[in-house]
């Protein structure tokens, strides 16, 4: 046999066994393969000490006091900024059952435009004097900066600090407060300023005194 032959014969043995498997297969049941998706898990954000909130907060006040206020002709007029740093304060009523002293970890963000800035975020985190957890957050709304202000006598920014907040003994802590500060640092680097406002549980109102600072 020549080699055309040969090669005519291995091309029709070859699609014999071809044709042969296509009719097996297209006489066979049909299976539906089912792929169930593996569910994304988002991990726990693991919580953060009292000590370790303490240590932020010290080592951004080190940084940052003296306290040299930001130019406010460089600030921005557009673009945004996030800011994340720490809260603390206390409650004046240090005769009650209700704890007497909170911080928190805090995110503001900035949003920059020619005539002013908004400013919104959340405070979460909390523990009481003692370390302990509490349960709740409070949201930051309602903010606003005057580029005409003078941070030599007052706060050129505020917002709102609302929520709700539960102690280890299930007292409920609601939070009726303003953030009132400035840009801090040379280029806007951090912002702080006072919290302050009133407690209220059980329809009993009590003053909160607390303080903010934040970097970007």
């Amino acid at each position: 046999m020549d080699k055309s032959a040969s090669q005519f014969c291995t091309r029709g043995v070859a699609t014999v066994m071809l044709l042969s498997l296509l009719s097996a297969c297209g006489g066979a049941a049909t299976t539906a393969l089912t792929v169930t998706p593996t569910p994304v898990v988002t991990p726990t954000p693991a919580s953060t000490s009292l000590a370790q909130m303490s240590a932020t907060y010290t080592a951004l006040l080190a940084e940052y006091i003296p306290v040299v206020y930001t130019d406010l002709a460089i600030v921005p007029s557009s673009g945004n900024a996030v800011y994340t740093g720490i809260v603390q304060g206390n409650l004046s009523n240090a005769g009650d059952t209700l704890t007497d002293e909170v911080t928190g970890k805090m995110a503001l963000s900035v949003t920059f435009s020619p005539s002013t800035a908004n400013v919104s975020g959340s405070a979460t985190n909390f523990r009481d004097e003692d370390g302990a957890a509490m349960t709740g957050s409070l949201t930051f709304s309602g903010g606003a900066f005057d580029r005409d202000g003078d941070t030599g006598s007052d706060a050129t920014f505020t917002l709102s600090a609302n929520g709700t907040l539960t102690d280890t003994n299930s007292q409920q802590l609601v939070f009726g407060t303003t953030l009132e500060g400035d840009f801090w640092g040379s280029s806007y680097d951090a912002v702080g300023g006072d919290m302050l406002g009133r407690v209220t549980n059980n329809g009993a109102r009590q003053d909160f005194d607390g303080k903010f600072i934040a970097e970007r």
